[in-house]
């Protein structure tokens, strides 16, 4: 392993030095740290890795060009639903040949229910990773996700017959849990106080591991809520799960931000890695608990105009010019040398941070 450092005082402004070690020893790290996270939103499934019907899809659905594409990145684990999708989500809808639309009460559209647990499953076995599942600690209830985990994993009960009938007969075998996502943000359907989280999440882990003791859990968190959250349920995680966008909503107004301000950023995961590092530490848990960071990027995703309560009718020709503009930002040509040094920084801040930092989606 090489080491990069800035080691001498700079000469002039705007100049770096750099020394290179090369007597530094290889570090561990488990590969989850390279992860991925799809959500129902845009076209990140409906038209992005599932797509029936197009010449690029095999004969279950699912684009091949992509399939190909995370195989040769080698992702070794895929975090599923979402994102604040989920906690709106109800996974029963989503399994089974009665596939009937619903609201998607988070980003206000109509939801198709043609993708859903078994599909998700599925591909993660031609991608060869791991599904990683966060559950509806939104609107949902601990007896869903214990229906859920019996779905997925279990050989008896009236949900593991139903995944039978659904034509699984083995187990689909989902090990990595996330109890709910965002619950504790304002935005959040089903947002919750710390304590109300916290014991939330106990009954939630304590449930679903009598389910499948077996099963690996994670539960979000901010810095605030993390102490609460340790104290009463820190003994049924195995990692707690940190969110982060540093640069916010940057397209208010599609407009690409200035370079600087996106290189700065570079170093607020550490900080909050750092923060997180610390709370482990004083609640005794460092070391037993491990910090997932399953939901990381430059910037957000800007949702122009659209209320988070109600589902629109995309018909109007004014919520046309919005849905345009929420499409704009995902638009490849928006994305800039800015956003692919600040994921190597990143994905470099995980690795050093090994001993403590496990997954990254």
């Amino acid at each position: 392993m090489i080491a990069v450092a800035c080691t001498e005082q700079h000469k002039q402004p705007n100049q770096a030095t750099i020394s290179i070690n090369t007597d530094v020893q290889a570090i561990n790290y488990n590969p989850m740290i390279f992860g991925g996270f799809l959500e129902h939103f845009g076209r990140q499934i409906y038209g992005g890795i599932y797509d029936p019907g197009s010449p690029l899809s095999d004969d279950n659905g699912f684009r091949k060009d992509v399939i190909l594409a995370l195989k040769e990145l080698k992702i070794p684990v895929i975090r599923w639903p979402g994102g604040c999708f989920v906690s709106g989500y109800h996974w029963e809808r989503g399994v089974g040949m009665d596939r009937t639309p619903t609201d998607d009460m988070a980003w206000g559209v109509r939801e198709p229910n043609t993708f859903g647990t078994d599909e998700f499953v599925r591909f993660c076995s031609l991608v060869g990773c791991e599904p990683y599942i966060c559950t509806n600690a939104g609107n949902g209830t601990v007896e869903e996700m214990c229906n859920w985990v019996q779905y997925t994993n279990g050989t008896s009960g009236d949900y593991s017959q139903l995944r039978i009938e659904n034509g699984s007969i083995e187990p689909l075998d989902v090990r990595i849990w996330s109890i709910g996502n965002e619950n504790y943000g304002a935005w959040e359907i089903g947002h919750k106080p710390k304590e109300q989280w916290a014991q939330f999440v106990l009954k939630a882990a304590e449930a679903m591991k009598k389910v499948d003791p077996q099963i690996q859990l994670s539960a979000a968190s901010n810095e605030d809520y993390a102490p609460h959250l340790l104290d009463m349920a820190g003994p049924y995680l195995d990692y707690i799960s940190i969110h982060g966008y540093p640069l916010g909503r940057l397209h208010e107004k599609n407009e690409m931000p200035d370079y600087l301000s996106c290189i700065i950023k570079s170093e607020n995961p550490e900080k909050r890695i750092n923060s997180f590092i610390s709370i482990l530490e004083n609640s005794g848990y460092r070391g037993q608990i491990k910090i997932a960071f399953d939901e990381w990027n430059l910037r957000g995703w800007h949702h122009p105009g659209f209320p988070r309560k109600s589902v629109q009718d995309y018909s109007d020709p004014e919520v046309k010019k919005l849905v345009k503009a929420r499409e704009n930002n995902s638009i490849a040509s928006q994305y800039t040398m800015a956003d692919a040094l600040f994921s190597a920084s990143f994905l470099n801040t995980c690795l050093r941070h090994s001993e403590d930092v496990e997954m990254a989606n």
